[in-house]
């Protein structure tokens, strides 16, 4: 059950509510988790990320122990996971901030309808098809670790090939993505 404060504030005393609403309640520990990739994409660029769609959350707040519920305004993906406290984003600078700094504290959750999570288990078992040849599921977490590698390194690409050590740096990205692959073989 929703309840509200004096200020108009929405919120849930506990998660349990959000799935008498019909909300997934799921933990958000990387912003990478308010997107998604574009239709029945496999390539994990930044040309294929897109906000997920109609989605709320909440912010845990310890001081009073509540929920708070928020709708997740689609932000470009540059907003969010590139943000550096020199940018500028016409004034909603204080709101990516904010939101950033409770992902990174664990206060966030999301709060998926049945069809954002059938959507994302439909994105992992692609991925993990396209790139195995067979039938299982990616692992959620090592997917958004995989992702967030893989538009690290487009944006490196990007903007550094003439720094010395160009072709180092590109090695290490490989390893990584590939050690993260080999991990998600192994699940």
């Amino acid at each position: 059950m929703i309840h509200e404060d004096k200020n108009g504030s929405k919120y849930y005393e506990n998660l349990d509510e959000s799935k008498e609403e019909g909300y997934i309640p799921v933990r958000c520990y990387s912003i990478l988790q308010f997107y998604t990739l574009r239709g029945r994409s496999v390539k994990m660029t930044k040309e294929n990320v897109e906000t997920i769609k109609y989605l709320y959350y909440t912010v845990f707040d310890p001081n009073v122990r509540l929920h708070y519920i928020k709708f997740f305004k689609a932000r470009p993906l540059d907003v969010l996971f590139w943000y550096r406290k020199t940018d500028t984003f016409g004034g909603d600078d204080e709101a990516v901030e904010s939101l950033r700094k409770y992902v990174k504290d664990g206060n966030v959750t999301l709060l998926y309808t049945r069809q954002q999570v059938s959507d994302t288990t439909s994105v992992l078992m692609r991925l993990y098809k396209s790139h195995f040849g067979k039938e299982s599921k990616l692992d959620f977490r090592l997917y958004l670790r995989i992702l967030e590698e893989e538009l690290r390194y487009e944006d490196y690409k990007k903007d550094s090939k003439s720094l010395t050590g160009f072709h180092t740096v590109c090695n290490g990205f490989d390893v990584r993505i590939a050690e993260l692959w080999k991990q998600a073989e192994n699940k």
